[in-house]
C-alpha cells in the first residue's frame, strides 16, 4: 500500500515533529535499537519557524545523514493519523425477534 504524505508542507511537517517528540518523551514511542536510525535521530537538529519546529540537518553540505529520521516522523504520523481515524463499524448482524 502506497499513502501519500506532504512532506514539504513546513506546518504539516512540523505537527509531525512535534508529534512524534511528545511520543518518544512519554514513552509512547520505542525502537528496536537500530543503530542507523539512532544515528540519524541524533544527526537532527531542531529549527524553528513561523510554521513550527522542524527537524534539519546541521548544514545542507553535512555528511551527516537524517533520512532515517525523517522516515520515522513521517511513517509516526500517519500511523498516528490513521489510528484515530473512526473504525469502520461492522456491519451487525440481524436480529430475531420473537412476536
Amino acid at each position: 500500500m502506497i499513502l501519500y504524505y506532504e512532506g514539504n508542507y513546513r506546518k504539516k511537517m512540523a505537527e509531525a515533529c512535534s508529534r512524534f517528540y511528545s511520543a518518544v518523551m512519554e514513552q509512547d514511542l520505542s525502537h528496536d535499537g537500530d543503530f542507523n536510525l539512532f544515528q540519524h535521530l541524533i544527526n537532527c537538529v531542531p529549527k524553528e519557524t513561523p510554521q513550527g519546529t522542524l527537524v534539519t540537518k546541521i548544514n545542507k553540505s553535512s555528511a551527516r545523514k537524517i533520512d532515517l529520521a525523517i522516515a520515522g516522523i513521517m511513517a509516526f504520523d500517519r500511523w498516528s493519523d490513521f489510528r484515530s481515524e473512526d473504525p469502520v463499524k461492522e456491519p451487525e448482524a440481524p436480529k430475531f425477534i420473537q412476536i
